[in-house]
């Protein structure tokens, strides 16, 4: 999961303005919010660097995807046009928006989910060689239960999430002792995994001394 910084449109505050009653789950479904979703959803994703703001994997088939909510309409009405509220999934049936939706999570149980917005997702986050998102240990009881229902919410420990981790982790180790920052692997064409990136150059040291052993 990434840390995403968001700065909300002119043309979405103009057509929200044009909603007669915003506060409502129907609100996503007005004409006029209607004729900017899919400029809506290409900023978003421009946003969020074209990456899912849950897995991090690259977008792909970009006019497919849709807008998720956050926190579920049924549940949080109020904020079905709050563009903190609003983020671009990939289209995995098995994790992200797909697997959040189908989650049984109640109202009361969103607070121990990280917002991408409002948490900082690393801080909460590590990884290990076998490609597994974790909790870092360092954690507080609370915390480590949002890390813990995060993972679980999002299944961010899918199965294809894993392996992917696993080779970006085995066909970058012998990097680690040449490159010292995220640019360096962007100019290297490795621009999705932000998180894993960032914990690979922060325990290069380590991972160097195991793959030496």
């Amino acid at each position: 999961m990434i840390k995403i910084k968001k700065e909300e449109p002119d043309f979405f505050k103009k057509a929200k303005r044009k909603v007669k009653s915003p506060n409502i789950s129907k609100a996503w479904e007005d004409e006029n919010i209607k004729q900017i979703k899919s400029q809506l959803r290409e900023y978003i994703i421009s946003e969020q660097k074209f990456l899912c703001a849950y897995c991090e994997r690259k977008l792909e088939n970009l006019t497919n995807l849709s807008i998720d909510h956050f926190k579920k309409r049924n549940l949080f009405p109020d904020l079905t046009l709050d563009y903190n509220n609003l983020f671009v999934s990939c289209d995995s049936a098995t994790h992200c928006e797909r697997h959040k939706d189908s989650f049984s999570i109640n109202k009361e149980e969103f607070k121990y989910l990280i917002h991408p917005v409002f948490n900082n997702p690393e801080y909460f986050f590590e990884y290990d060689l076998t490609g597994h998102i974790l909790p870092k240990d360092d954690l507080s009881e609370f915390n480590k239960k949002k890390a813990d229902f995060t993972i679980k919410a999002f299944n961010l420990n899918d199965k294809s999430l894993i392996e992917d981790r696993k080779k970006l982790i085995e066909g970058l180790i012998y990097t680690l002792e040449v490159f010292n920052k995220i640019e360096d692997y962007i100019d290297y064409g490795i621009d999705f995994y932000f998180s894993l990136l960032n914990w690979l150059l922060n325990n290069k040291r380590r991972i160097i001394e195991n793959s030496r052993n």
